[in-house]
Protein backbone atom coordinates (compact mmCIF):
# COMPACT_ATOMS: atom_id res chain seq x y z
CA UNK A 1 0.00 0.00 0.00
CA UNK A 2 2.89 2.14 0.68
CA UNK A 3 4.78 1.69 -2.47
CA UNK A 4 1.35 2.38 -4.38
CA UNK A 5 0.63 5.37 -2.44
CA UNK A 6 3.85 6.71 -3.11
CA UNK A 7 3.84 6.56 -6.88
CA UNK A 8 0.40 7.51 -7.17
CA UNK A 9 1.53 10.33 -5.00
CA UNK A 10 4.00 11.26 -8.01
CA UNK A 11 1.53 10.35 -10.57
CA UNK A 12 -1.00 13.31 -9.22
CA UNK A 13 1.59 15.59 -9.35
CA UNK A 14 1.73 15.42 -13.37
CA UNK A 15 -2.64 15.22 -13.32
CA UNK A 16 -2.95 18.79 -14.82
CA UNK A 17 -0.59 18.63 -17.22
CA UNK A 18 -2.03 15.52 -18.48
CA UNK A 19 -5.02 17.12 -19.14
CA UNK A 20 -3.55 20.39 -20.81
CA UNK A 21 -1.66 17.91 -22.99
CA UNK A 22 -5.35 16.78 -24.21
CA UNK A 23 -5.77 20.61 -24.98
CA UNK A 24 -2.40 21.48 -26.61
CA UNK A 25 -2.56 18.52 -28.89
CA UNK A 26 -6.51 19.42 -29.94
CA UNK A 27 -5.35 23.07 -30.28
CA UNK A 28 -2.44 21.82 -32.28
CA UNK A 29 -4.22 20.01 -34.93
CA UNK A 30 -7.13 22.67 -35.22
CA UNK A 31 -4.25 25.22 -36.55
CA UNK A 32 -2.99 22.60 -38.78
CA UNK A 33 0.06 22.19 -36.63
CA UNK A 34 0.33 18.56 -36.82
CA UNK A 35 4.05 18.36 -37.52
CA UNK A 36 4.87 20.55 -34.05
CA UNK A 37 2.28 18.33 -31.97
CA UNK A 38 4.44 15.15 -33.33
CA UNK A 39 7.67 17.27 -32.35
CA UNK A 40 6.60 18.23 -29.34
CA UNK A 41 5.36 14.56 -28.40
CA UNK A 42 8.23 12.63 -29.48
CA UNK A 43 9.94 15.68 -27.02
CA UNK A 44 8.26 14.21 -23.85
CA UNK A 45 8.83 10.34 -25.15
CA UNK A 46 12.57 11.61 -24.79
CA UNK A 47 12.67 13.89 -22.11
CA UNK A 48 10.62 10.96 -20.12
CA UNK A 49 13.00 8.23 -20.97
CA UNK A 50 16.12 10.15 -19.99
CA UNK A 51 14.46 11.42 -16.80
CA UNK A 52 13.32 8.12 -15.94
CA UNK A 53 16.94 7.01 -16.45
CA UNK A 54 18.13 10.05 -13.97
CA UNK A 55 15.57 9.62 -11.11
CA UNK A 56 15.09 5.94 -11.25
CA UNK A 57 18.82 5.60 -9.31
CA UNK A 58 17.46 8.17 -6.51
CA UNK A 59 14.00 7.21 -5.93
CA UNK A 60 13.83 3.54 -7.56
CA UNK A 61 10.28 2.80 -8.74
CA UNK A 62 9.10 6.33 -7.83
CA UNK A 63 11.45 7.75 -9.99
CA UNK A 64 10.02 6.54 -13.28
CA UNK A 65 6.20 8.53 -11.87
CA UNK A 66 8.24 11.69 -10.81
CA UNK A 67 10.06 11.60 -14.52
CA UNK A 68 6.67 10.90 -16.39
CA UNK A 69 5.57 13.77 -14.34
CA UNK A 70 7.82 16.59 -14.53
CA UNK A 71 8.29 15.68 -18.40
CA UNK A 72 4.23 16.58 -18.78
CA UNK A 73 4.89 20.03 -16.86
CA UNK A 74 8.03 20.71 -19.10
CA UNK A 75 5.94 19.71 -22.55
CA UNK A 76 2.85 22.08 -21.47
CA UNK A 77 4.97 24.83 -20.39
CA UNK A 78 6.66 24.87 -23.72
CA UNK A 79 4.23 23.86 -25.97
CA UNK A 80 1.99 26.86 -24.90
CA UNK A 81 5.12 29.23 -25.18
CA UNK A 82 5.18 27.86 -28.88
CA UNK A 83 1.29 28.42 -28.80
CA UNK A 84 1.50 31.99 -28.05
CA UNK A 85 4.40 33.01 -30.04
CA UNK A 86 2.74 31.42 -33.49
CA UNK A 87 -0.55 32.98 -32.79
CA UNK A 88 0.82 35.84 -31.61
CA UNK A 89 -2.06 37.11 -29.20
CA UNK A 90 -0.08 39.74 -27.08
CA UNK A 91 -3.29 39.70 -24.23
CA UNK A 92 -2.64 35.88 -23.38
CA UNK A 93 1.15 36.52 -22.09
CA UNK A 94 0.39 37.98 -18.97
CA UNK A 95 -2.29 34.59 -18.47
CA UNK A 96 0.39 32.54 -19.40
CA UNK A 97 3.03 34.33 -17.04
CA UNK A 98 0.41 34.33 -14.17
CA UNK A 99 -0.39 30.11 -14.43
CA UNK A 100 3.60 29.58 -14.67
CA UNK A 101 3.85 31.38 -11.13
CA UNK A 102 1.07 29.63 -9.72
CA UNK A 103 2.68 26.89 -11.08
CA UNK A 104 5.76 27.05 -9.69
CA UNK A 105 4.47 28.00 -6.20
CA UNK A 106 2.24 25.31 -6.39
CA UNK A 107 5.16 23.22 -7.22
CA UNK A 108 7.23 24.40 -4.34
CA UNK A 109 4.79 24.09 -1.70
CA UNK A 110 3.59 20.67 -2.49
CA UNK A 111 7.34 19.25 -2.38
CA UNK A 112 7.23 20.79 0.97
CA UNK A 113 4.24 19.08 2.06
CA UNK A 114 5.50 15.90 0.76
CA UNK A 115 8.79 16.08 3.04
CA UNK A 116 6.14 16.98 6.15
CA UNK A 117 4.19 14.31 5.02
CA UNK A 118 7.27 11.69 4.99
CA UNK A 119 8.35 13.29 8.41
CA UNK A 120 4.92 13.15 10.26
CA UNK A 121 4.30 9.43 8.75
CA UNK A 122 7.93 8.10 9.91
CA UNK A 123 6.64 9.32 13.36
CA UNK A 124 3.53 8.36 13.30
CA UNK A 125 1.72 11.53 14.87
CA UNK A 126 -1.64 10.81 13.20
CA UNK A 127 -2.40 8.38 15.75
CA UNK A 128 -3.75 10.85 18.99
CA UNK A 129 -4.86 14.10 19.75
CA UNK A 130 -1.62 15.88 19.19
CA UNK A 131 -1.30 14.13 16.26
CA UNK A 132 -4.26 15.81 14.81
CA UNK A 133 -3.65 19.32 16.38
CA UNK A 134 -0.14 19.54 14.89
CA UNK A 135 -1.14 17.76 11.69
CA UNK A 136 -4.05 20.81 11.43
CA UNK A 137 -1.41 23.65 12.54
CA UNK A 138 0.86 22.14 9.66
CA UNK A 139 -1.79 22.88 6.96
CA UNK A 140 -2.79 25.90 7.89
CA UNK A 141 1.47 27.05 7.71
CA UNK A 142 1.25 25.31 4.42
CA UNK A 143 -1.47 27.99 3.34
CA UNK A 144 0.14 30.60 4.84
CA UNK A 145 3.75 29.67 3.35
CA UNK A 146 1.64 29.75 0.18
CA UNK A 147 -0.08 32.92 0.01
CA UNK A 148 3.51 34.60 1.03
CA UNK A 149 5.29 32.42 -1.84
CA UNK A 150 2.45 34.15 -3.97
CA UNK A 151 2.37 37.50 -2.80
CA UNK A 152 6.39 37.12 -3.07
CA UNK A 153 5.92 36.46 -7.27
CA UNK A 154 3.07 39.25 -7.51
CA UNK A 155 0.60 36.71 -8.33
CA UNK A 156 -2.47 39.00 -9.57
CA UNK A 157 -4.47 36.05 -8.96
CA UNK A 158 -4.08 36.62 -5.20
CA UNK A 159 -4.82 40.60 -5.73
CA UNK A 160 -8.04 39.44 -7.53
CA UNK A 161 -8.54 36.70 -4.59
CA UNK A 162 -8.41 39.50 -1.28
CA UNK A 163 -10.63 41.81 -3.94
CA UNK A 164 -13.00 39.55 -3.78
CA UNK A 165 -12.72 38.58 -0.12
CA UNK A 166 -13.02 42.05 1.18
CA UNK A 167 -16.05 42.57 -1.34
CA UNK A 168 -17.58 39.69 0.22
CA UNK A 169 -16.97 40.95 3.82
CA UNK A 170 -17.98 44.47 3.25
CA UNK A 171 -21.72 43.24 2.43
Amino acid sequence: TKAVSDVLFFFAFGLVPLGLMALLGSTLNAIKKAKQRMCLFFFLLLLNASLSLFFVSFLSYKGIALAISIGYWVVVIVGFWYLLGILKYKEYTPFFIEVLKMSLVSLLVGVLFWQVHRWTSELRVSKNVYGFLLLSGLSILFLLVYIVLLRCVRAKSLQILTTRIMKKNEN
